[in-house]
């Protein structure tokens, strides 16, 4: 068998076992994978450890010692301080190189999987479905197992196959899911299928700006004129929606700055707060502003009397655009969080 197959053949395996997408990790099991042809000086493996895959080649035959439960058994022993570093590179290598020398049992001779007891595995029983090493049915092999590959790396990379399935179904549980684990390193956008509550007007597949979750159930979207909705399955929610499909949209960088107000207004602030921010936190401001009530959007801000004149405000992810024409005269104490999208330096 080829040593592209047998990389192949490992990575599949460790993708698969291990429900990982990291290069690293797959990287290690590929070449993991290719050191049970060490028992062989014509590989590239034997090759690469001449010396040592020479004295094997003497004492043993090809696909015996190294082909076996038992050389498995010893690598993850050999390899064991492995575990203190990373569990999941440990467990690359043992599962590489147990994928590697089991791709060998579909091949014509098959190996001695049970060594040091002689007899072969070999599958399948007709020996015309065995592969012979660079035939076309191999390469139908390599063609299949990267076609895997690059399936398995694709689901992992979202978060493993239930995710995947839940996410192509928009259970709104997972959509909030991936906000919470996603939200600070990816711009997400989500497609929304559900009704607006008090209108009672369908939304289908509407697109909005994923801005945070909520709660377990429930994320704060923005439409593309700015305006902020709770969408979920609870009662607060402006949209109450049965599917709700989050993807990622590019890599971006949360940058957090932190307002200090002592008797100024938002107005006052030096530097001024840009306008693509989302501002969160509490203020105790010298006047209660009038608002009127909107209950079709999110509010962001919260106002409650103190009396003589002074207002709590609590602000969650407040646009300044909708924010400042409220409060933003007010002489006002208190700390808030801005939080702004950036694209990521990586993009």
């Amino acid at each position: 068998m080829m040593a592209l197959t047998h990389s192949l053949a490992s990575a599949c395996g460790v993708a698969l076992c291990l429900g990982t997408a990291s290069p690293l990790v797959i990287g290690v099991g590929a070449i993991a994978g290719q050191l049970p042809d060490a028992d062989t000086s014509h590989s590239w493996m034997g090759r690469l450890l001449f010396p040592i895959s020479r004295r094997i080649e003497q004492h043993w035959p090809h696909r015996t010692l190294t082909h076996s439960l038992v050389a498995t058994g010893a690598i993850a022993l050999l390899f064991s301080p492995v575990i203190f570093i990373s569990l999941q590179l440990w467990g690359a290598v043992v599962l590489g190189y147990s994928f590697g020398w089991f791709a060998d049992c579909f091949t014509k001779t098959g190996v001695a999987a049970f060594w040091p007891y002689q007899a072969r595995l070999v599958i399948p029983a007709n020996p015309r479905l065995r592969l012979s090493t660079g035939s076309r049915i191999e390469f139908l092999l390599v063609f299949v197992l990267a076609v895997v590959l690059s399936g398995s790396l694709l689901v992992n990379s979202g978060g493993g196959l239930m995710r995947s399935i839940e996410g192509w179904m928009g259970m709104p549980a997972s959509a909030v899911e991936l906000v919470l684990s996603e939200g600070d390193r990816w711009q997400l956008q989500a497609e929304v299928w559900g009704v607006e509550w008090l209108s009672q007007q369908p939304i289908t597949g509407k697109r909005y700006r994923v801005i945070s979750a909520i709660t377990q159930i429930d994320v704060l979207l923005q439409d593309d004129d700015g305006w902020l909705y709770r969408a979920g399955q609870s009662q607060e929610a402006q949209l109450r929606v049965w599917r709700l499909r989050v993807e990622r949209v590019r890599p971006i960088q949360v940058q957090l700055r932190t307002l200090e107000l002592d008797d100024l207004s938002l107005n006052e602030l030096d530097p001024p707060i840009p306008k693509d921010v989302y501002l969160s936190g509490v203020l105790e401001l010298d006047d209660e502003p009038e608002r009127i009530p909107d209950p079709f959007h999110f509010e962001p801000l919260s106002l409650q009397p103190l009396g003589n004149g002074r207002t709590l405000a609590r602000l969650e992810s407040a646009p300044p655009d909708q924010l400042i024409p409220l409060i933003g005269d007010s002489p006002a104490k208190g700390r808030l969080v801005a939080r702004r999208f950036l694209p990521s330096s990586g993009a």
